[in-house]
């Protein structure tokens, strides 16, 4: 291997990141998550559903304050979906949608 460096992007990462956006002319290749709100909520449904399912099936293997805290973000991700749904044609979930994805955002 000449020259070092991260040998796996040989310049085509941009333009991977930008067909993944949907730039191009083309559809995105996630077309639900075009919403950078509707996809911080599907990733803490994923996060809270994945770690009850790993911690509770088929016996209980992580301590129950980890596991409230996975129906936390299990539920955080849910609301955070029927906001940004009611989003369009209401402004008070719009807002409220809002606030939930900056607070959601500074926990991570």
């Amino acid at each position: 291997m000449e020259g070092g460096g991260n040998h796996y992007d040989d310049g085509h990462l941009a333009e991977l990141l930008e067909l993944a956006a949907g730039g191009g002319g083309g559809a995105p290749l996630f077309p639900l998550f075009r919403s950078r709100t509707i996809g911080l909520a599907a990733m803490f449904i994923m996060w809270g559903a994945s770690a009850i399912i790993v911690g509770a099936v088929p016996e209980l293997a992580i301590p129950i304050c980890h596991m409230l805290l996975s129906f936390a973000f299990l539920m955080a991700g849910v609301a955070l979906l029927t906001l940004s749904v009611a989003a369009p044609r209401c402004a008070m979930a719009a807002r409220a949608a809002t606030t939930l994805e900056n607070w959601l955002m500074a926990l991570i």
